[in-house]
């Protein structure tokens, strides 16, 4: 008999089947989620102004507005509720 070397060969295009077929995609997809750029395209000045906030400080008021500066219409000129 073969022994477990030849049932580990046996087992080998299953579970090379299964690795490109099930675990590349998820790793990719899981890969995507996290890293968006488009967030660094779209929000500059809100970006800018996250990387000098230090976690469990509260949120400035720069950074509100830098976030306020992505609505159309809206910012220090035009505030909300006016």
């Amino acid at each position: 008999m073969g022994g477990p070397r030849k049932a580990l060969w046996l087992v080998m295009p299953l579970l090379l089947f299964l690795l490109l077929t099930f675990v590349a995609p998820i790793a990719s997809f899981l890969g995507k989620s996290v890293a968006n750029p488009e967030v660094v395209t779209i929000l500059p000045t809100t970006v800018k102004t996250l990387n000098k906030w230090e976690p469990g400080t509260p949120v400035s008021e720069d950074m509100y507005r830098a976030l306020l500066m992505i609505w159309p219409g809206r910012g220090p000129s035009r505030p909300w509720g006016r």
